[in-house]
C-alpha cells in the first residue's frame, strides 16, 4: 500500500493541479490510515474541483471513524448539495446525527431513507433504536416487525421486540419473542439467558420444570447450545443432583471447551467431592480462557486453603486484585490467609483495608473485627 502511496506522490509531482490524482492520493493514505494526510489531499482535491462530491463524503466518513460526528455531518450534508441520491452518503449522515444523538435529525433521514428503499434493513434498525431512545416503544416494536417481515432470519430483531416488551410490562409476549429468537440464535450467551430469564419468571422459577422444559426444547428443536447445556448443569446443581450437573457441564465442554462458567462450576462440585486434583485443573483452566472470571479465582483459591497450600491461596487473591482492587472480600480473604500464617502485620493490613472498604452488614465485618482484636491491633 506504501507503493501506492508514492505512485500517487510521483504522479502529483507530475500532474500538480489534477484533482483527481490529489483524490487517488488521498484514497491511498486512507487505506494506511494516514487521516490527517488523507484529509489534506481530499481537500486539494476540493479547491481544484468544488462539486466533487465524493471526496465531501469521504472526508465525512474519517471524521466519523475518529468521532468527530460534527465535522463528519458538515461534511456530508456538503457531499448531498452535489449529489442528493447518493444513497450510502444519505445514510451515512444519519448514522452520523444518531451517533451525535441528533436523534430528530437522524429519525428524519432514516424515514426518507426507507420510503426511497423499502427493503434496507440497517435503516429501519437504527429507527428502531431511536424510537427505543425517545421510549416510543410501540413505534419501535412496530419497525423491527417490518425487519421481520422482509428477513424472518434476522438475527437480534426478535430480541429487542422481546426487550421492548419487557420494558413495557407484557411479559407473555416477551417471553414469546425471545423463544422465537432462541430457535434462530441458540449458540449466543445473552439470548439463552434472556428466554431462561423470562421462562424462569413464568414458571416461578420451579427448576424441575425449567430443566424438563429445556431439555425438551433441545429434542425438539436441536438446540446445540453450550449455554443452554450449561444452563441445564446449573439447575441440576440447584436440586442437589450433582451427577447430571456434571454430565451437563461436560456437555457443554464438549460444544465449547472455553466455556469459563461451565468449567468454573465442575472445578466447584469436584472440591465438594474433594476431587481436589480434577478440581484444580477445570479452576485453572476456567481462568486461562477468562482471567477476570471472579468466581473461579474464589473457588481456586479455596481449594488452596482446604489442602493446605495457603501461601497459593495467597498468590490467586493477590492476582484477582489486579482486576478489582476495590472488592472488599479480597482484602478480608487475604487477611485471614495471613493471620493463619502468622503474618500478623500483614493481616492487620487486609483487614483494616477490608474495612476501610465495607459496611458493618457485610457478611464477614464481625468476623474481621473478632481477628484484629485477637490481635490486638483494633483502633491502632
Amino acid at each position: 500500500m506504501e507503493a501506492t502511496v508514492n505512485n500517487w506522490i510521483k504522479k502529483l509531482k507530475e500532474r500538480p493541479n489534477d484533482p483527481i490524482v490529489h483524490f487517488n492520493t488521498a484514497v491511498a493514505y486512507t487505506k494506511l490510515y494516514n487521516f490527517e494526510k488523507a484529509i489534506y489531499h481530499y481537500e486539494e482535491s476540493l479547491k481544484l474541483k468544488p462539486d466533487l462530491y465524493n471526496a465531501l463524503a469521504n472526508i465525512g466518513s474519517i471524521y466519523s471513524l475518529l468521532g468527530d460526528y460534527k465535522k463528519a455531518i458538515k461534511y456530508y450534508k456538503r457531499a448531498l448539495e452535489f449529489n442528493n441520491t447518493d444513497a450510502q452518503t444519505k445514510y451515512n449522515l444519519a448514522t452520523a446525527n444518531l451517533n451525535n444523538k441528533n436523534y430528530n435529525d437522524a429519525k428524519k433521514i432514516f424515514i426518507e431513507i426507507i420510503n426511497e428503499n423499502p427493503d434496507y434493513i440497517p435503516a429501519y434498525n437504527n429507527l428502531a433504536f431511536i424510537y427505543i431512545k425517545q421510549n416510543e416503544l410501540d413505534k419501535a416494536i412496530e419497525t423491527y416487525k417490518k425487519i421481520i417481515a422482509l428477513n424472518p432470519q434476522e438475527l437480534f430483531i426478535n430480541f429487542n421486540i422481546a426487550l421492548s416488551y419487557l420494558k413495557l410490562g407484557k411479559q407473555q409476549k416477551a417471553l414469546d419473542y425471545a423463544f422465537k429468537e432462541l430457535k434462530l440464535n441458540y449458540k449466543n450467551q445473552e439470548i439463552v439467558a434472556l428466554y431462561i430469564k423470562l421462562y424462569g419468571d413464568s414458571i416461578n422459577n420451579d427448576p424441575i420444570k425449567m430443566i424438563s422444559h429445556l431439555e425438551n426444547l433441545i429434542k425438539e428443536y436441536s438446540l446445540n447450545s453450550t449455554y443452554i447445556d450449561a444452563a441445564i448443569g446449573l439447575l441440576y446443581y440447584q436440586i442437589n443432583n450433582l451427577e447430571k450437573s456434571k454430565f451437563y457441564f461436560i456437555s457443554a465442554l464438549d460444544k465449547d471447551p472455553t466455556n469459563a462458567a461451565a468449567l468454573n462450576n465442575l472445578g466447584y462440585i469436584n472440591i465438594i467431592e474433594q476431587k481436589y486434583d480434577i478440581a484444580e485443573d477445570y479452576l485453572k483452566k476456567a481462568l486461562l480462557y477468562d482471567d477476570k472470571h471472579i468466581q473461579a479465582y474464589f473457588n481456586l483459591a479455596d481449594l488452596y486453603d482446604l489442602t493446605n497450600r495457603l501461601k497459593e491461596a495467597i498468590i490467586i487473591f493477590e492476582q484477582l486484585l489486579k482486576f478489582y482492587p476495590e472488592l472488599p472480600a479480597i482484602y478480608f480473604n487475604l487477611g485471614k490467609l495471613h493471620y493463619k500464617l502468622n503474618n500478623n502485620d500483614q493481616a492487620k493490613n487486609y483487614f483494616n483495608k477490608y474495612l476501610s472498604r465495607t459496611k458493618d452488614n457485610d457478611e464477614y465485618y464481625n468476623e474481621a473485627v473478632e481477628l484484629l482484636k485477637k490481635l490486638k491491633f483494633l483502633g491502632q
